[in-house]
């Protein structure tokens, strides 16, 4: 007599969203009025090369692309406290350029902001992409 497994409800479903994040990335800070056919444009390749596009700059900001499950690490992250309420990441960033040892070594500027109101909190994280020693 066989024995067959059961599937658990959702398992099917579970592994389509695990495949859809290995090709999924997530890209962030780019303008309110920025029109679909420039971030087409922008992103024709795969999107594994699409990943190079991190801290481009499009219609004069530098947006983020990352793996839509990418996790803030923790040795590499600054926060930075105490900023105006209506900070922008465009303001952040050059903080953090210019420096010889900073140099295009910054991979994600966050500014965390209410859901809500779309207003900044005051803080920031900077990610950079080996750790830094101040």
């Amino acid at each position: 007599m066989e024995i067959k497994e059961k599937k658990k409800v959702g398992e099917k479903r579970k592994r389509a969203d695990e495949s859809k994040l290995l090709r999924t990335v997530f890209v962030g800070n780019l303008p309110l009025k920025v029109k679909k056919k420039l971030i087409l444009k922008e992103f024709k390749e795969l999107a594994e090369a699409s990943l190079a596009h991190n801290m481009s700059l499009i219609a004069g900001n530098h947006i983020r692309v990352m793996w839509i499950d990418h996790l803030y690490d923790s040795k590499r992250t600054v926060f930075m406290g105490n900023l105006p309420f209506d900070v922008k990441g465009e303001e952040v960033y050059p903080l953090f350029t210019g420096k010889s040892n900073l140099e295009n070594n910054v991979e994600a500027v966050r500014v965390i902001r209410d859901p809500h109101l779309n207003i900044g909190k005051g803080i920031a994280y900077v990610l950079f992409e080996t750790r830094i020693h101040f």
